[in-house]
């Protein structure tokens, strides 16, 4: 088997960040994604992840 490509959150952040501008048909979508904005989703997406995940541990199997 080949080896899956990993994808960095950045990477993942960065697409995310140029669908909605595409969406959105903004003039913004000219300009290129700054670093400003990417770690601002990145802190935001995070926020959301530690949030979503307390909700129940899994279970270890005996």
């Amino acid at each position: 088997k080949g080896q899956a490509t990993k994808l960095t959150a950045v990477g993942r952040v960065r697409r995310k960040l140029a669908y909605t501008r595409l969406v959105q048909k903004a003039d913004t979508a000219r300009k290129p994604i700054t670093s400003e904005q990417i770690t601002g989703t990145l802190q935001s997406v995070k926020a959301g992840k530690s949030k979503h995940r307390s909700r129940s541990p899994i279970k270890k199997k005996k």
